[in-house]
């Protein structure tokens, strides 16, 4: 018989000190806008003080308030994610900007290296113990002394494979195999943060920092990663955390591990009349439903979905059922989309920045070059085609940009994507192939082609 797993009672029984607290990626794009911060810094007090570290950077739109949301117990594995955003207003403010913020980092290991995401912001720092003061680890920070964060391009690898292990009644294993998306050698990572609205889940993604400005080989480099995770100190001691990765649930069910896939349930006819919520349903008849709720100083969030494994039989009827609860925070984001007394809130912004609307808001994503077969035409003068393949180093359909240039004896072929910032790309690669008529004649001698960081030549 179907169950369905309300978890209203959230709303009202979880202290805020104990929840988690970074917006989801969905929010920000719809009623809250991501704030670009710069001048980031670890400020240390001296040794001997009772005083805690803090993050300190400075946000640089003029907003009406600025929200800041931090979870500080994955701080224990090394990650230190902060968001940093404006909240939906129906007003136009003018506060003066830019302004200096600050984190305080109550929970944090010393002798440990920390990966910091904040917003656009990336960077790493080794924390030394109180009693050296100083390290000579790479990236170390020192007690009483404020310390710049050096900024450094944040690079998401694909995760082929996961093995999770369980080595004792506290302690789990993560074990990830994949391929980093170009050859640069450097630090891996294993970033964990809280997948919400759902208690006791943790996202997992494998990462590296990269220098800003690098540019590094178009090949795909393989890695195996492991990283330890200890229930009692780091999550709730009550049940055994489980892990997202790549959208896939792998949580712990009769002694072994069982990958889930999750789907939001249809949600129809929610009314919202000051706090008090209503909404209808749509569930198959022979699933089970989870129900995961939270709320923060700015919003609310119900998630409600139905989760099956690759041997479930997770179909039917769809069966309705119609949901009442209060709220104590507006606006609530019930399965991604955010409501109000008024219904629906339209997607705004209270942040006022000097981007150019015009151009967009985009990162340029190359694309990796596997290999490149060029073509003589019969004609003369000479004219050539290159036939391309490869892979798009993530999952967005987007449209492909082709740019060539020919100088003498030397073609330049720039293959690339415009990837809106806003924009959560599937961590899967999409195969690339394409012929491609290089511009101009030539009447001999040896020509050197390049696309993007593969080069070749012919000779005519």
């Amino acid at each position: 018989m179907r169950r369905l797993w309300i978890l209203f009672c959230l709303l009202f029984t979880i202290p805020l000190s104990a929840q988690t607290d970074t917006i989801p990626n969905d929010l920000p794009a719809t009623i809250f806008e991501n704030l670009t911060v710069s001048n980031v810094e670890i400020r240390l007090p001296a040794t001997d003080s009772i005083e805690f570290p803090e993050l300190h950077f400075v946000v640089n739109e003029t907003v009406c308030e600025v929200n800041i949301e931090f979870d500080s117990r994955v701080m224990a594995l090394g990650t230190l994610a902060v968001n940093v955003y404006g909240a939906y207003e129906d007003y136009v403010c003018d506060e003066p900007a830019p302004s200096e913020q600050s984190v305080e980092l109550s929970r944090f290991t010393e002798d440990q290296r920390y990966i910091v995401l904040v917003n656009n912001f990336s960077s790493q720092f080794y924390l030394p113990s109180r009693e050296d003061g100083t390290s000579s680890e790479p990236f170390a920070v020192a007690w009483d002394a404020d310390s710049s964060l050096i900024p450094f391009e944040r690079s998401t690898s694909f995760i082929n494979d996961v093995d999770i292990d369980l080595l004792d009644d506290e302690t789990v294993s993560l074990t990830l195999s994949g391929d980093h998306p170009d050859g640069c050698e450097t630090d891996t990572f294993t970033v964990i943060r809280p997948n919400h609205p759902f208690t006791n889940e943790y996202v997992t993604e494998v990462m590296r920092l990269l220098p800003q400005g690098v540019a590094c080989p178009s090949a795909l480099q393989p890695y195996d990663i492991s990283a330890e995770v200890n229930r009692n100190s780091t999550f709730a001691p009550v049940s055994l955390a489980s892990f997202v990765v790549d959208d896939v649930i792998y949580t712990r069910f009769d002694d072994a591990w069982e990958a889930m896939t999750e789907i939001p349930v249809a949600v129809t006819d929610v009314s919202v009349s000051q706090n008090n919520i209503s909404l209808e349903l749509d569930v198959p008849e022979n699933c089970q439903s989870l129900t995961g709720a939270r709320t923060s100083d700015f919003f609310s969030e119900v998630a409600i979905v139905v989760r099956a494994n690759s041997e479930s039989d997770c179909d039917g009827d769809l069966v309705s059922e119609t949901l009442s609860f209060r709220t104590p925070t507006l606006p609530i984001f019930i399965n991604g989309t955010a409501y109000d007394e008024n219904g629906i809130i339209s997607p705004q912004a209270t942040a006022q920045s000097d981007q150019n609307s015009d151009e967009g808001n985009f990162m340029r994503v190359d694309t990796v070059i596997d290999s490149v077969d060029v073509i003589v035409l019969e004609s003369f003068p000479m004219q050539l085609q290159v036939t391309v393949t490869g892979s798009q180093p993530d999952g967005c359909d987007l449209p492909v940009q082709v740019e060539q240039t020919v100088e003498d004896d030397v073609v330049t072929v720039e293959i690339y994507r415009d990837v809106p910032l806003d924009v959560m790309c599937p961590a899967v690669l999409l195969p690339y192939e394409e012929t491609i008529d290089i511009d101009g004649s030539f009447e001999g001698g040896t020509i050197t082609i390049n696309i993007n960081d593969f080069s070749t030549s012919v000779d005519l």
